[in-house]
């Protein structure tokens, strides 16, 4: 129960577009330094501290102002512009069914999973300047063995409630971020701020160094609910592009996510 109403509450209390708006300011460049914090429900927001190694930037991740392992480095990407309409911010945005379809539309091969084949949940969401980035959000990309997913419609969009399962306390998601400049490189880091806690850095079965973080859960919600899983991340880069899934699942879990991974 505990799963369902934190998953819940992320979902309803921040809209789809006020988080891609966090999302977005997240990856445009600045001038200045600073930070951009969304302070519901303890989001993700960026600093301008780079890691530079030659030429290569490591752009690195944080918990609570504390710097994580580096990863594999990030790096320039070339993509399909998106034709649509622009906002009022100037940025394009538009929405899939298929995971297929939107890497057709890049231009380029993402990951995915076995895992996710076949979820009918899946709901893919891609925005981009046309020119520095592009931020991609697939809600409920996988959802395991949770027994069942209802659709609410809502005014902001709609979204599911669900039933946690037994090894997937919510459904999981996934981010990808791709940067096509290197003012980007330079700038484009995450903080987890919060009740967050790192874990490990492991390497993958492919061989990517994955940063592992924690949402940190009380004693007293743990003794209330054995079955209680607490949020989970793992942060990692291939071939340049950074992914970043969240869910209520074990650490164990997460990493046989990771490594279902593939092209």
């Amino acid at each position: 129960m505990k799963d369902q109403i934190n998953y819940e509450l992320r979902n309803l209390k921040l809209p789809e577009d006020f988080r891609q708006t966090i999302l977005h300011r997240d990856a445009k460049p600045r001038k200045k330094t600073g930070w951009y914090a969304a302070a519901v429900l303890l989001f993700c927001v960026v600093s301008s501290t780079t890691v530079w190694a030659g030429y290569t930037f490591y752009n690195s991740i944080y918990v609570n102002e504390t710097k994580l392992p580096p990863l594999q480095p990030m790096e320039k990407k070339t993509v399909s512009k998106l034709l649509v309409t622009p906002d009022e911010l100037g940025d394009y945005t538009k929405d899939y069914t298929d995971y297929q379809d939107l890497c057709e539309e890049l231009g380029i091969a993402l990951l995915d999973s076995d895992l996710s084949k076949d979820n009918p949940y899946m709901r893919i969401t891609r925005k981009t300047d046309n020119c520095h980035w592009n931020e991609i959000i697939i809600t409920d990309y996988m959802i395991g063995d949770i027994p069942k997913l209802t659709k609410v419609d809502a005014n902001k969009g709609s979204y599911y409630t669900f039933q946690p399962g037994k090894v997937y306390g919510s459904p999981v998601d996934l981010s990808i971020t791709i940067l096509h400049t290197e003012e980007q490189l330079a700038s484009y880091s995450f903080d987890y701020l919060g009740y967050f806690e790192y874990v490990e850095t492991y390497h993958s079965k492919q061989g990517y160094r994955v940063n592992l973080i924690q949402e940190a859960a009380g004693e007293d919600i743990c003794d209330r609910d054995l079955e209680f899983k607490p949020g989970c991340r793992a942060v990692f880069v291939a071939d340049g592009i950074q992914y970043r899934l969240t869910g209520h699942v074990t650490i164990d879990t997460m990493k046989e996510i990771v490594d279902s991974l593939h092209y």
